[in-house]
């Protein structure tokens, strides 16, 4: 099974997930930005946490966009990370973090089909050395 044949199909019949929740794992304090310049930074951490205060899950999040497709999953995850709203999330890294989760699933399909024919091999073979015996 040709892995680019496989990703060109999902990419137009896999369903895209998009799921955010807080980043509770974490902490806002010394971990929004690292630009060398401390007033940027601290505007920065202060943007975040007054966003966070709002209720605005974008702010502070965790990103996880998921493909599926009969049955198989595949996902990319992103942690730690600053957004204004969903329209800013899918204007910056949407397409990119879709394709990994594309990716994931046409891997994770394939290895189910290695393994699936190995184990069909396999019993074959089985199959073969108990009829000479």
């Amino acid at each position: 099974m040709d892995i680019d044949r496989l990703a060109d199909y999902l990419r137009e019949h896999a369903k895209i997930s998009l799921h955010v929740q807080f980043d509770e794992l974490t902490g806002i304090q010394s971990n929004v930005l690292a630009s060398g310049n401390d007033a940027e930074d601290r505007e920065a951490e202060s943007w975040v946490l007054r966003e966070v205060e709002r209720g605005n899950v974008w702010a502070w999040a965790v990103v996880r966009v998921t493909a599926t497709s009969n049955g198989f999953s595949g996902f990319d995850a992103l942690g730690a990370c600053s957004f204004k709203d969903e329209a800013d999330f899918r204007a910056t890294y949407f397409e990119d973090m879709k394709e990994e989760a594309l990716a994931d699933l046409a891997r994770n399909i394939l290895d189910s089909h290695n393994r699936s024919t190995a184990e069909i091999e396999a019993a074959r073979l089985h199959v073969e050395k108990n009829k000479k015996d």
